[in-house]
């Protein structure tokens, strides 16, 4: 038997002094049995991943399943054992995910369940969750839905209260809902006296506008007239150009905006209003003379600058078609200067040179006796009319004019234009000629007989009556 080294230590002691020795010394040696252990794991590198961790990465698709399940039987874990943490490792896709999926059709209950047990959920939460399928409608929502009639405060209420809102939070909700009328339309409802300034005040307020500014708007209540009735005003002179000023500046125009406005404002005189007022003495304040003044209305007119030369060619008149013949038949012109003028009165050529040919049959223009002359001129007036109204026929009319020394052609040729005239003045006719001549049985040209009732209503309807307010004018 071997002596002991410790002499006469008992066992106890011994075994407790060895130990301590070698704790002592351990961290002395760890090192280099650190690199001992090393050596031989690099040399048989055997130790398979965790169990979990495989497990995740299957569920994952990260690591193929039988080599998964071949690692982690080295750990002393089988197939029932890992088919178990894999089915532990899959995941769904979270809440949020689910009732959207869910919302859409995408999946049905059992697979939000699915979901929600997948995430740890409790059965005991799973009929709660299911109840917050449907989305519910926002307090603002239901504030402005309640608002525009929709719905009524009893839901709106108690679907606020759902999202933590209370009833008395929810009808304020509903009072901000919407905005009144606008300002301009407020004013308007304050001038018919619809509401009152009160009202005003709030629609103001609820309008999101600055309550500081109430009484400025309040202000605008009064209407103002517009720039161009002050324009017109004053250049009608019932204001003065101060008032036009101040006025228009209500509206924002400047004084010398409103003067150029003045100056396009109102039209000039006619071409043949100067020509008259510049044969009677009077003068355009600024012009020359009267082609001037002329120009100057063409300027200040629609009419373009370069058309002036034909309106002053144009500014007095010539005698009437009437005052000619007594001219011609008196002998004062000659056929020629009165077919000169007609034409300058603006007689259709044809018409002017017709005429010329009756004037020429009166004789060349040579003079008759005064006395004469005017019995000539009184029976071509009175046949002229007479005609004309119907009251004499064309066997008539050619006696007249053989009397008066006009030639068969020529009285053919007066006829017609008589004819084309008194068609021209029936249409002329107004509305009590018509009565007059349906009630006196006055010839009626287009027909060669006397008017009747029905030629009456037609010529009054041509006119714009109506069957029955023509009767009725008619019976009057």
């Amino acid at each position: 038997m071997a002596s002991n080294p410790f002499g006469s230590i008992t066992l106890p002691t011994q075994l407790f002094l060895s130990f301590a020795l070698g704790h002592a010394a351990a961290p002395a040696i760890e090192p280099f049995a650190q690199s001992l252990t090393n050596e031989a794991w690099s040399k048989h590198a055997v130790v398979p991943p965790p169990a979990v961790l495989l497990a995740q990465g299957v569920a994952q698709g990260q690591v193929a399943k039988q080599d998964a399940y071949t690692w982690a039987a080295h750990s002393g874990f089988d197939t029932p054992q890992m088919d178990a943490m894999v089915s532990i490792a899959n995941v769904g896709p979270g809440s949020a995910y689910a009732f959207e999926l869910w919302r859409r059709g995408l999946i049905d209950q059992a697979g939000f369940e699915r979901a929600l047990k997948r995430l740890g959920l409790e059965d005991q939460w799973m009929a709660g969750m299911e109840g917050l399928h449907d989305v519910l409608l926002s307090s603002a929502e239901l504030g402005m839905l309640q608002q525009q009639g929709f719905i009524d405060a009893a839901r709106a209420n108690s679907e606020g209260a759902l999202q933590g809102v209370t009833n008395e939070r929810q009808q304020l909700r509903f009072e901000a809902s919407g905005l009144p009328p606008g300002v301009e339309t407020a004013l308007s409802m304050l001038r018919r006296n619809i509401i009152d300034t009160t009202v005003f005040a709030q629609i103001v307020r609820e309008g999101h506008t600055k309550t500081k500014y109430t009484d400025d708007l309040l202000a605008l209540q009064n209407q103002v007239l517009s720039a161009a009735t002050y324009v017109r005003a004053y250049l009608k002179g019932h204001i003065s150009q101060t008032q036009m000023h101040t006025g228009g500046a209500l509206t924002g125009y400047q004084p010398a905006d409103l003067d150029l406005w003045y100056q396009t404002e109102g039209r000039p005189a006619t071409a043949h209003q100067i020509h008259i007022g510049y044969m009677r003495g009077a003068t355009l304040p600024g012009a020359t003379d009267e082609q001037d003044a002329i120009d100057t209305a063409v300027r200040q007119s629609d009419i373009r600058p370069e058309y002036a030369g034909l309106i002053y060619a144009s500014r007095d008149t010539y005698p009437s078609l009437f005052q000619l013949n007594r001219l011609v038949t008196a002998g004062a012109i000659s056929p020629a200067t009165a077919h000169e003028w007609s034409l300058k009165s603006g007689l259709n050529k044809d018409a002017a040179d017709t005429l010329l040919t009756y004037w020429q049959g009166l004789g060349g223009g040579t003079t008759t006796g005064g006395d004469v002359a005017k019995a000539q001129t009184h029976l071509w007036t009175t046949t002229h009319t007479a005609y004309k109204n119907g009251e004499v026929d064309q066997a008539e009319v050619n006696k007249n004019l053989g009397l008066l020394g006009v030639s068969t052609a020529d009285q053919n040729s007066i006829i017609n234009l008589w004819n084309a005239e008194r068609d021209t003045y029936r249409k002329q006719l107004t509305p009590t000629q018509i009565k007059k001549a349906w009630k006196g049985a006055v010839v009626n040209p287009a027909t060669g007989v006397a008017w009747t009732k029905d030629d009456a209503l037609a010529a009054l309807i041509g006119r714009g009556y109506s069957p029955n307010d023509a009767n009725t004018f008619l019976e009057l």
